[in-house]
């Protein structure tokens, strides 16, 4: 990492935040802040392949909450980005509360997407959905985007959210989860169960959870 930043190669470290290293994220950005890296990634835990072996590993809401207001409170002092990656519910981590930091979401627009290919050319809409939506080998880009699968991405008709003003924006947190977790698109972010999230009450100024 060191030899990379001495050669001016651009350095982004990525922080899963776990049950097990909550503690520890603000020490590790100062770490790498103090390295010269002006950037940082830091994303809640995504249940999905693997990791449905390990559910213990999600914080608490409030202290995924307190880590990222302090976290906020880093970027806010200091000359750094910090980026978290993952759809996050807005119930459970709404933007609002944290100013200085910038949260990803998914979009409508397929081509800024993160598309993920395997080795065989099996095309999925992002790294954490499982489901193949056609094979770039067998089918063309053009082909392959007129799925009725992309469809479904775009209703956000989900009994949980029904009421949340900020639904357009959240689309129920990062709902490929739900497909690892063998529910369907019609299903919010499994984190909202696993931590039992209630729907969020929304004031111009900030969540009311």
């Amino acid at each position: 990492m060191r030899f990379m930043i001495e050669n001016d190669v651009p350095v982004t470290p990525v922080i899963v935040i776990t049950s097990l290293n909550y503690e520890d994220v603000i020490a590790t950005v100062r770490f790498f802040h103090q390295q010269g890296i002006n950037q940082i990634m830091v994303n809640r835990y995504n249940m999905g392949g693997e990791g449905l072996n390990h559910r213990y590993l999600p914080t608490t809401a409030s202290q995924l909450r307190d880590v990222f207001k302090q976290l906020d409170n880093y970027a806010e002092k200091h000359t750094i980005n910090i980026y978290s990656g993952v759809c996050t519910p807005y119930c459970l981590l709404n933007p609002v509360d944290y100013p200085h930091i910038r949260f990803g979401a998914c979009s409508n627009d397929v081509y800024k997407r993160p598309l993920t290919f395997d080795l065989d050319g099996n095309l999925r809409l992002c790294n954490h959905s499982p489901v193949a939506v056609g094979n770039i080998f067998k089918q063309s880009l053009s082909e392959i985007f007129t799925n009725p699968y992309l469809a479904e991405w775009e209703d956000l008709n989900m009994a949980f959210c029904k009421n949340c003003l900020c639904l357009a924006k959240c689309k129920g947190g990062c709902r490929a989860a739900s497909e690892q977790m063998d529910y369907s698109l019609k299903n919010e972010d499994p984190i909202i169960r696993t931590l039992n999230i209630s729907p969020l009450k929304y004031s111009n100024e900030k969540s009311i959870v």
